[in-house]
């Protein structure tokens, strides 16, 4: 962000109701090729996006309005100037369900936190698909080649091959397609926001709103709520994971005309696929990209991938699970020889 030129202030202040002087600070990134800035004008601030992609833009803001006006609290947008990427909407603050996780100081209260969050995914997944489809946003929907090339692969190529060394045999690429197919007996059509993790769901004037959503797309529901509870940045407890699924599956089950047991069945390779693109995301952005920060959520999605294999999916998919699990060996190895060469250059 330090080498990214500000957006022109003159631009701006055009996006302003009022169009009072400015002044613009840039923020830490996330994951994409988006900028983020906060913009301060007449006591008021907000946070300006600037993105790359004219189509994603234009998505993000039809999926804002379409979860706007199906009572999902969403950023509200005060202007946005198509041709120079830039979308200027209300700042959400600091309280995001990440930080308020790390701070919680028992299962309880993390139990207590995560409840009315399951309840808003509900929601959103439910009345968020009516009216929904991939012109909306402008990704198709959830399917085969996508968990098979841009979440399977990817964690094989972006994580397991640059990072580790570790190629993919034809019995690994044949569980994953296995694999997909299981996920894909699982009901579909819903609203799929896609990163519905904890540092894209803030808490703001007693209530919970989404962002990052522009990657919606019609979906099966086990998917974003494995995103929520499998997540790596907050990596929750295993007893709490098991009981707010429960509770999720309780809270969909109240939806009329959902197949509560079939979503159930479809946590496990939904959850699969959701952190081997999580894995293959943090293997790109930290590996190719330098954003070393990254790096450090691998071992809690390590972790809490092979723990879904030795208690769900070893036997079925052997070759996919052995090589998870010789992936999760060489990343340790791979953090100790750091951890060993901070210490040798500390004692010289």
């Amino acid at each position: 962000m330090e080498n990214t030129p500000l957006p022109d202030t003159l631009t701006v202040r055009r996006l302003l109701p009022g169009g009072g002087e400015v002044s613009i600070t840039p923020l830490h990134g996330d994951g994409s090729s988006r900028s983020y800035y906060r913009v301060a004008s007449e006591g008021s601030v907000f946070i300006l996006q600037k993105g790359t992609n004219p189509k994603e833009d234009a998505a993000w803001l039809r999926i804002n309005r379409h979860l706007r006006e199906r009572g999902i609290r969403v950023p509200e947008v005060v202007g946005s100037d198509p041709e120079n990427g830039l979308i200027l909407m209300e700042d959400l603050g600091q309280e995001s369900l990440f930080c308020l996780a790390k701070a919680a100081k028992s299962e309880e209260e993390l139990e207590t936190l995560y409840l009315p969050v399951l309840s808003l995914l509900v929601r959103m997944q439910t009345e968020g698909a009516m009216g929904f489809s991939a012109e909306v946003g402008f990704s198709e929907p959830y399917g085969f080649d996508l968990m098979v090339n841009m979440e399977g692969g990817y964690f094989c190529r972006e994580f397991v091959s640059n990072l580790l060394g570790l190629e993919a045999d034809e019995k690994v690429c044949g569980d994953i397609e296995r694999l997909a197919r299981e996920a894909l007996k699982a009901p579909g059509g819903y609203f799929l926001h896609r990163d519905f993790q904890s540092r894209n769901i803030h808490f703001i004037n007693d209530e919970w709103a989404v962002i990052d959503f522009q990657g919606a797309r019609p979906g099966p529901p086990g998917y974003d709520v494995s995103a929520l509870l499998l997540d790596p940045y907050a990596n929750l407890p295993k007893r709490v994971r098991e009981k707010l699924f429960s509770r999720y599956l309780g809270l969909l089950g109240e939806v009329e005309n959902v197949d509560v047991e079939a979503v159930r069945e479809s946590l496990f390779p939904l959850g699969v696929f959701r952190l081997m693109q999580a894995l293959g995301a943090f293997g790109k952005l930290g590996g190719r990209e330098g954003k070393r920060g990254f790096l450090e959520y691998a071992s809690p999605a390590l972790g809490i991938l092979t723990g879904e294999f030795d208690e769900r999916g070893g036997r079925e998919f052997p070759a996919l699970a052995g090589f998870v699990a010789e992936a999760k060996r060489r990343w340790e190895a791979r953090s100790a020889k750091a951890v060993d060469k901070v210490i040798d250059y500390a004692t010289e």
